[in-house]
């Protein structure tokens, strides 16, 4: 699958830059960040700066909210379903 997004990644002593380019949509961004997550844990460094050269239209509010929430979620490995009912 080809995604509408280029990632590059540059590893500094205390963080790593990651420029991402191409097309601004919910689906792209969601992928990069994980395609980011998944670069922090292979290189055991969770201080990142995303510098973001997207083209298109700003996300709306609720897409970024999903987002985030979701990422969030994502990271503290809980699906957001309350699992005691």
């Amino acid at each position: 699958m080809v995604f509408a997004y280029e990632l590059a990644f540059q590893r500094y002593p205390r963080y790593i830059h990651v420029t991402v380019t191409g097309i601004n949509s919910r689906h792209a961004v969601m992928r990069y960040l994980e395609d980011v997550r998944c670069e922090c844990i292979r290189q055991d460094c969770y201080r990142v700066l995303i510098e973001e050269r997207l083209e298109g239209p700003r996300l709306d509010t609720t897409d970024v909210f999903v987002i985030a929430s979701e990422g969030a979620m994502k990271a503290l490995g809980t699906s957001g379903v309350d699992r005691n009912y």
